[in-house]
């Protein structure tokens, strides 16, 4: 083997082994670029949730809210009373049951509770929880609110994707 024939060699050898590295670093690359694609495709369609409240004496008006970019998939609603969860009987959602429950003279309630599986699309908002409170003798907003503070709610739900985000829980968390 001459002189010639190494260097041959050696300089086909080399770039053999610079386009494999360049290779590998391209493929790299490109799975973090998948990566990105991926993240950036969930949180295109991530839902969020939330309750606003609005009190306008004697009405009081809960509505579940999803200010999110994509629908959220309702995996669970439970309502709790006191700490302890409400459960349907035949004739009433668990909202209305709790709602019963409290210690507030009602004159009318309309109130929806969502099944599991339901999706609820993004920018989009529904009343879920309305009460009329009987103008005879009504009680002082302090005991109101202390009654309305009773009922938690505690919605489990996903994106269209099936990633399970962080329930909304009203528990501890001031309303009305």
């Amino acid at each position: 083997m001459n002189n010639f024939d190494l260097i041959t060699f050696t300089i086909s050898t080399t770039i053999a082994a610079l386009g494999f590295f360049v290779a590998v670093l391209v493929w790299l690359q490109s799975r973090k670029d998948a990566k990105l694609a991926k993240e950036t495709a969930v949180m295109s369609v991530k839902p969020y949730l939330s309750i606003a409240t609005d009190r306008d004496p004697p009405k009081y008006i809960a509505t579940l809210e999803n200010n999110g970019l994509g629908p959220a998939i309702i995996d669970s609603f439970d309502v709790y009373l006191d700490g302890d969860l409400v459960i349907d009987d035949d004739n009433h959602n668990s909202v209305e049951v709790a709602a019963q429950k409290v210690d507030l003279k009602i004159a009318t309630q309309c109130c929806v509770s969502f099944a599991s599986g339901y999706a609820f699309k993004a920018s989009n908002e529904i009343e879920f929880f309305e009460i009329v409170l009987n103008e005879n003798n009504p009680p002082t907003s302090d005991h109101i609110k202390a009654e309305l503070a009773r009922i938690d709610i505690v919605i489990g739900y996903s994106d269209i994707f099936g990633n399970v985000q962080n329930p909304y829980d009203t528990r501890g968390k001031p309303r009305f």
